[in-house]
This record gives structure tokens, sequence and C-alpha cells, in this order.
């Protein structure tokens, strides 16, 4: 993941992994969603949630 320090990293690996237990997602795809939203200047925390209703919307 795309992180200014290994704590930081570490941190964001135990929230995807903590959203995957609490979503259909699985933690792969977390964290390459997590990485690109990362890369592009997005927080994944603020921005996965919302896309997950969206997505749960669509079926």
């Amino acid at each position: 993941m795309v992180k200014g320090s290994a704590q930081q990293a570490s941190d964001t690996l135990a929230w995807a992994k903590k959203f995957a237990a609490e979503t259909p997602f699985e933690i792969p795809y977390i964290v390459e969603a997590t990485t690109r939203l990362q890369a592009s200047g997005m927080k994944a925390q603020d921005v996965l949630g919302i896309i997950g209703d969206m997505v749960s919307v669509r079926g």
C-alpha cells in the first residue's frame, strides 16, 4: 500500500481486514482498491464505504 510509514501501512491493513470482515468484499480487493485510491490522493476509509453502498444498491 502507498503509505508514508510502516505504522500507517499497518493501521491501513488492519482497517482493510476489519472492513472485509464487515462487508462482502474480500481483503485482496480492498487492499488493491485502497492502494489505487491512495495513489489518486483519496483516503480509502472515507471512500470505500460509500462505494460499497453504491454497489449494494445496484445488486
